[in-house]
């Protein structure tokens, strides 16, 4: 099974949290069936950390690493492309880091 970013999206821009949130939900029927699958950044020109952060940020906080990366592959990102590995990387990074999550609630709190 492949879930092609650009296919469900139909563009080849990955821009906007409620876009993050669709790919999402795309994944957690997935994972919820216990079926492994690829997650395909083919024909994405563009992808913001909002994006990511709203998909696999947001996956890698409510799921196991264990149990995402047991079913979930990475596909579709060109080898000469050294960006987007590191934005992948730095939005499960920041997921896994609860500590980083509360300091942005409480400030958001305080300014309320």
């Amino acid at each position: 099974m492949k879930i092609i970013i650009s296919n469900i999206l139909k563009s080849n821009t990955a821009a906007y949290q409620d876009e993050g949130h669709k790919i999402y939900d795309s994944i957690v029927t997935l994972l919820n069936s216990n079926v492994s699958f690829e997650l395909s950044f083919e024909g994405l020109e563009t992808c913001s950390t909002l994006f990511l952060n709203a998909s696999v940020g947001k996956l890698y906080r409510n799921f196991s690493k264990e149990l995402i990366n047991s079913y979930m592959k990475i596909t579709g990102i060109e080898e000469d492309d050294t960006i987007m590995p590191k934005m992948i990387n730095r939005s499960i990074a920041k997921a896994l880091n609860v500590e980083f999550y509360e300091t942005i609630r409480n400030q958001a709190f305080e300014l309320a």
